[in-house]
This record gives C-alpha cells, sequence and structure tokens, in this order.
C-alpha cells in the first residue's frame, strides 16, 4: 500500500507538472503555503488517493460489507469535498478518481506475492530470502 501511495504522489506531481491547469479562482487566497506544483488543479491528488484506498481497503477485506461500503463512501465524500470546498473542477476530480482506480488496479497486476518473490531472489542471495 505504501508503495501504490508513493507512486500516486510522484505521478500526480507528473501529471500536475505536464497540464498545468489552474485552480479555480475561489482559493488563490489561501494557496500561499503550497509548493509549486500543488498550485495547479489537474488531477485532485485528493480523489486519486482516495480512490485507490478505497479500493486497496475492500480488496483486503472483501468479507466486511460495512467496512467496504464505509470506505466507499468515504472516498465519495473525499471526491464531492474537492468540488463544494472550490478546489477542483468537476474534471478534476473525475479523472482523479479515474486514475486512482486504474492505478490500483495495474499495481495489482505488477504487485507478485512474498512466496514467488522468495523464489526468485533465492539463487540470488541464498538463505538470506
Amino acid at each position: 500500500m505504501l508503495l501504490g501511495l508513493i507512486f500516486d504522489v510522484l505521478l500526480v506531481c507528473l501529471i500536475k507538472w505536464l497540464v498545468q491547469r489552474q485552480r479555480p479562482s475561489a482559493n488563490y487566497m489561501d494557496m500561499v503555503a503550497a509548493s509549486k506544483v500543488d498550485q495547479y488543479s489537474f488531477p485532485s491528488g485528493h480523489a486519486t488517493r482516495a480512490c485507490y484506498l478505497a479500493i486497496f481497503i475492500a480488496k483486503q477485506v472483501p468479507d466486511s460489507r460495512k467496512l467496504v461500503v464505509f470506505t466507499y463512501t468515504w472516498a465519495v465524500f473525499v471526491c464531492f469535498s474537492r468540488l463544494l470546498l472550490g478546489r477542483h473542477h468537476f474534471t478534476d476530480v473525475l479523472c482523479g478518481s479515474i486514475i486512482g482506480v486504474l492505478e490500483f488496479y495495474v499495481l495489482d497486476m505488477l504487485w507478485i506475492s512474498q512466496s514467488t518473490c522468495s523464489f526468485i531472489l533465492s539463487p540470488l542471495l541464498g538463505e538470506l530470502v
């Protein structure tokens, strides 16, 4: 999960730096402490991380219906908060949500289990694995 969140932060920073979409005009007054890349709006990092985490948690505890419903509801509220606070345009949040979902599934496909990792590394590292 931690690697996924680090990947998310780096990807969002890269996209913001490439796109450089200005934030809605309503929130320029309180952005004095933001880093350069956080001054840009597209995509919403809150939306990417909320959606990534919601799916991650739901996949970890699929039998806990209450927790799954809670995490998805929480992600929706995070996304709506970005719009209601005037921090992002609708498409920033929509695309951020899509990016978060795609990040999870791409990283999930690339992730290997501990036993597979040990099997691959054991010829190289011997008893250390």
